[in-house]
């Protein structure tokens, strides 16, 4: 997705509802799959703390991705330079 052509810059209430969601189940299908490689393996807690972690990171690395095309260009110092700004005011 994308930002609306309407002229609001920021994602709607549904697709951050979706994002949510999207996150959560994230956290939540890392930390199942640790109990369950747990459960299977008999290391418990150690993979479900590694699922949850990984789960986070997707989670968050999810949530940047998408977000991201609604932040803008920011500025960054390798743009800054004497021709960044106009001197002939």
């Amino acid at each position: 997705m994308s930002c609306d052509e309407s002229g609001d810059k920021g994602p709607g209430a549904a697709y951050l509802a979706a994002l949510g969601t999207a996150s959560a189940a994230s956290i939540f299908l890392g930390t199942l799959a640790g109990l369950w490689l747990d459960s299977q393996v008999g290391t418990r807690p150690i993979l479900t703390l590694c699922g949850l972690v990984l789960g986070i990171l997707c989670g968050g690395l999810l949530f940047w991705s998408r977000i991201r095309p609604f932040l803008g260009e920011p500025d960054t110092p390798a743009h800054w330079g004497p021709d960044t700004y106009d001197d002939d005011n």
